[in-house]
């Protein structure tokens, strides 16, 4: 497994959500780094990255959306898959039952292990997108950050892993 100090941690939000979710990790995402109210949330990722790779040499970001659930056996499994592919991402539960991203090499933006190289070979500000417009209704996407990112990453040759899966916390009215 890539070990914690190889890594950068940190996390965004795009609504201003703290990370009060990230359960026993919550002290190496909150030392190392917050991105938060840039909207829409392809702002707050592209920043997350060009802090990355303006202010650390670490080999790996792991970058978190600040509302998801995350716990250390999920973060190693990651980490032990990071050795062997340029990107590790998980499945992700968008509500009881329902998984968004079901093919393979697709994997949600909200939780990432990405080699550093990876995110060298392209543009700054040029790696995540929310949303390619649609031909038929300027205002509308027909696409999110996740198939833009996979996209490009794909085309230039790079391997996504898929590993477990995690989920939005959520509030229940008592």
């Amino acid at each position: 497994m890539i070990d914690y100090g190889d890594c950068m941690f940190m996390t965004y939000s795009y609504h201003g959500v703290t990370n009060d979710t990230l359960q026993d990790l919550k002290d190496l995402f909150l030392c190392r780094g917050r991105v938060t109210g840039l909207r829409p949330w392809h702002v707050s990722q592209n920043k997350v990255v060009q802090r990355y790779l303006e202010f650390t040499d670490k080999a790996y970001l792991v970058m978190v959306a600040a509302d998801l659930l995350l716990d250390k056996p999920q973060l190693n499994a990651m980490l032990e898959a990071a050795e062997t592919h340029d990107v590790v991402g998980t499945s992700f539960m968008q509500e009881p039952g329902r998984c968004i991203h079901k093919d393979e090499d697709t994997v949600p933006g909200s939780c990432l292990v990405i080699k550093r190289g990876v995110l060298e070979s392209r543009p700054q500000g040029q790696w995540f997108f929310w949303g390619m417009p649609d031909p038929d209704d300027p205002l509308a996407r027909v696409s999110c950050d996740c198939n833009w990112f996979c996209g490009w990453v794909k085309e230039k040759g790079y391997s996504i892993a898929k590993v477990g899966r995690v989920g939005h916390m959520t509030l229940t009215t008592i």
